[in-house]
C-alpha cells in the first residue's frame, strides 16, 4: 500500500468513524515512536511523542469537543516517503461554543507503511513552509 493510501484511509477513518476509532488503530496507522505536532496544541508548542501522549492528546480533545471532524480535501506525495495533506476541520465546543471550521495543512513522514513523523497547522502559509522545506530535504524539528 502506498503512502498516500495509507493518509487517505487514516483521513478517511477519522472523517467517517471520528476521533476514538484512531486510538482503537493506533498501531495499525503509527509507529510506536510517532512525533507529532497538533495544529489543535500549536499555540503551547506542544510536541507529541508515542502513543500515550497521543491517546492523551486524542482524549483531551474528544472531551473539548465531543466530536471532530476532518475532512480530508487534497492528499498527494510531497517525497517517497513524505505525504502532504489539505482538510477542513470541524468541530465545536462542548463547554466554550468555540467553533472550529478551518482548512489545515499537514505532512506526514512514513515509515514502512505507518506515519512516524507528522505536524499540522491551520496557518496555511506556516504549513506551506513546512511543505517545501520537507520537499526539499531540510531536517525539520516539531
Amino acid at each position: 500500500m502506498s503512502n498516500v493510501e495509507v493518509a487517505r484511509r487514516f483521513w478517511g477513518l477519522w472523517s467517517d468513524e471520528g476521533l476514538p476509532q484512531l486510538i482503537e488503530r493506533y498501531d495499525e496507522f503509527f509507529t510506536d515512536d510517532l512525533e507529532w505536532r497538533s495544529p489543535i496544541a500549536e499555540v503551547s508548542g506542544a510536541r507529541l511523542l508515542g502513543r500515550e501522549a497521543f491517546e492523551r492528546h486524542v482524549a483531551d480533545l474528544i472531551e473539548a469537543f465531543g466530536e471532530i471532524r476532518a475532512e480530508p480535501a487534497e492528499i498527494a506525495e510531497l517525497t517517497p516517503d513524505a505525504v502532504r495533506c489539505k482538510v477542513w476541520v470541524h468541530g465545536k465546543g462542548l463547554r466554550s461554543g468555540a467553533v472550529i471550521d478551518a482548512p489545515m495543512i499537514s505532512v506526514a513522514r512514513m515509515r514502512e507503511g505507518r506515519i512516524a513523523w507528522a505536524w499540522g497547522s491551520f496557518d496555511l502559509v506556516e504549513g506551506e513552509r513546512m511543505v517545501e522545506a520537507v520537499a526539499r530535504g531540510e531536517r525539520v524539528t516539531i
